[in-house]
């Protein structure tokens, strides 16, 4: 309890925080999720909520606008394409602005109240952290695939963890900045972040059964994340950070930041709500 005090009184001295939610058809699963942000956050640190439209077809993008004008603290990103969660991600951290980073699902399986351990866990001195779901409201397959998704990535890349792929996560935004981040490597960002020199954790958090909608998990996720964690394998034999003393020198991501807010304008495939002041400024 000392020790997360501790990080509480920290995380006051924060400028800012960016909460990154990557959505595809929640339009139900919105509004209560960001009530329950604004209970949690508010009292806490000054916030952001970015919330990235990955290409949906219901009125998720209409119930984005809407909240965007009731509260400015709410930005929208609309991908016109169904580009997936890695793409929605990186449309998100492109515009976040705060020097801490929250991401967490859209359908209401993350429970925000978590949110305040992960964040004192990073002002003790943790560069990325992952939660382990407790109690996980899955169904029985899904948590058996998700258990031998788990052991392979640690037995690929020798990081042992119980949940990469858990949506919610907190970092450091510096470490974002520095990580690359293509198609279906979200699932590996803590593995990245400790190849590149960074201090990487997991705490347990409560999870919850979905209420509305329905998953977006198939099997067909799982044989892509077979394929992208042998990429990834790959990809960390080249020594893409090198032997940098700093962590992340040497992994400067080139798809976020400012210029990297051009670039995805560029490709035409954002759309951003009237209060995201930032597509002028990076324009």
């Amino acid at each position: 309890m000392t020790a997360f005090l501790e990080g509480v009184v920290k995380l006051r001295v924060a400028t800012l925080l960016s909460v990154v939610i990557p959505v595809h058809n929640e339009a139900p699963n919105l509004p209560p999720l960001l009530s329950e942000l604004s209970n949690v956050l508010a009292p806490l640190v000054e916030y952001e909520i970015l919330i990235v439209d990955d290409g949906s077809h219901d009125e998720t993008w209409r119930t984005i606008l809407r909240l965007s004008h009731e509260d400015s603290r709410v930005r929208g990103v609309r991908l016109s394409l169904h580009a997936g969660k890695s793409a929605a991600l990186a449309a998100g951290f492109a515009y976040a602005e705060g020097d801490r980073l929250v991401t967490l699902d859209g359908d209401m399986q993350d429970r925000p109240d978590q949110i305040p351990l992960l964040l004192a866990k990073l002002e003790l001195g943790w560069d990325v952290v992952t939660g382990w779901k407790q109690a996980r409201a899955d169904t029985a397959p899904r948590r058996l695939a998700s258990r031998i998704f788990n052991w392979l990535v640690g037995a690929f890349t020798g990081l042992w963890l119980h949940d990469h792929n858990c949506g919610l996560k907190a970092y450091r935004t510096e470490v974002i900045r520095a990580l690359p981040l293509r198609t279906g490597w979200h699932r590996f960002l803590m593995v990245l972040a400790q190849a590149a020199g960074y201090r990487v954790t997991e705490i347990p958090v409560m999870h919850r059964r979905r209420l509305h909608g329905g998953s977006k998990y198939g099997l067909r996720r799982v044989f892509h994340g077979l394929k992208d964690l042998v990429a990834i394998q790959l990809f960390l034999r080249t020594n893409p950070f090198g032997n940098a003393e700093q962590p992340g020198e040497a992994g400067a991501n080139p798809h976020l930041g400012k210029a990297g807010g051009q670039q995805l304008m560029q490709t035409g495939r954002l759309e951003v709500t009237p209060v995201l002041r930032m597509v002028a400024e990076r324009s």
